[in-house]
């Protein structure tokens, strides 16, 4: 869990992937835009897929929860990256 000065509560790590990245790498990038830190990915925790209506669109998304884990300070922590699979209208 990551807090900061924009938010008054705690919230997961999450994001998207961008164009040509992989999950790991943008798992990586993310905890690392949000926290500073350099983690490893550990193994995958698990997936979790949502179906969802956001405005005139129908929206799949898939999570992926990764365990992370730094050597330098020893931390475990759980992430989650994002995607939408699917658009149709």
């Amino acid at each position: 869990m990551v807090e900061n000065d924009r938010f008054d509560h705690m919230y997961s790590v999450g994001g998207r992937i961008k164009f040509g990245e992989t999950a790991e790498e943008a798992v990586v990038r993310e905890v690392f835009e949000e926290t500073g830190m350099k983690m490893e990915i550990d193994r995958l925790g698990f997936i979790h897929e949502n179906f969802f209506q956001g405005d005139s669109l129908k929206k799949r998304e898939i999570q992926s929860n990764t365990f992370l884990s730094s050597k330098n300070p020893p931390a475990i922590i759980t992430t989650e990256t994002r995607t939408i699979t699917a658009i149709t209208t």
